[in-house]
């Protein structure tokens, strides 16, 4: 990027109408990998993926791939109408170095639970719940049809805290990039389930759909 810092390109990103959050991924020779954003609910992610080019272009005089622009959209919290999938409640329990979250979702009348372990660092925890998210989501759908997390980014932008989290869907397909996003409000555990849903949610409905039909 010659003399273009990421601050740079990040705060020209910053400045597109309804983006509340911007993360900039760069090669060890500068050069632009990753761009993800986090935009308002009333905007097009197609129109904010064209307005970063644009202005990146007009500002700093870069060319980017929208390939590589990533669009969390934020959004009320998701009662997934399709699928009927509601969250009941979260858990954390700490032992010693290790911790276990466990996330509750109800479907109808089922209620799925999933969970997750590891190391009980601060950075480390809202991975565990959006690992046991995705667990408890499987649980209801087809065999061929899995997510896996790919990464989570906790973002700060005008004293809003902001959770990213981006899935991989795997099926026989091949693999499909999501993104969802989720403001902190009061528990960043709760923000990260959510986000998790709203990653996935619009695939829920198509693979829910094709389990009820196997079972009938």
């Amino acid at each position: 990027m010659n003399d273009v810092s990421l601050k740079k390109v990040e705060e020209a990103i910053a400045g597109v109408r309804g983006i509340s959050g911007v993360r900039v991924v760069a090669d060890e020779e500068g050069r632009i990998e990753e761009i993800h954003v986090v935009v308002e609910a009333n905007r097009s992610p197609k129109q904010v993926v064209r307005d970063i080019e644009s202005v990146l272009l007009a500002k700093l005089g870069l060319s980017v791939d929208h390939r590589k622009i990533s669009v969390a959209q934020l959004g009320e919290e998701p009662h997934i109408v399709q699928t009927r999938l509601k969250l009941v409640d979260i858990s954390l329990s700490i032992s010693a170095i290790r911790a276990k979250a466990v996330v509750r979702l109800k479907r109808g009348e089922e209620t799925l639970e999933g969970e997750a372990t590891g190391p009980a660092s601060t950075h480390n925890i809202p991975y565990l719940f959006s690992q046991a998210t995705l667990k408890a989501v499987e649980k209801c759908l087809p065999e061929e049809v899995s997510f896996s997390l790919n990464d989570l980014i906790i973002t700060d932008s005008k004293g809003r805290e902001t959770v990213v989290v981006l899935v991989e869907l795997v099926t026989m397909n091949g693999e499909e990039p999501l993104a969802g996003a989720a403001l902190v409000k009061q528990d960043i555990g709760k923000a990260t389930v959510l986000a998790t849903l709203n990653a996935i949610n619009r695939r829920l409905g198509l693979y829910l759909s094709e389990a009820s039909a196997k079972k009938e």
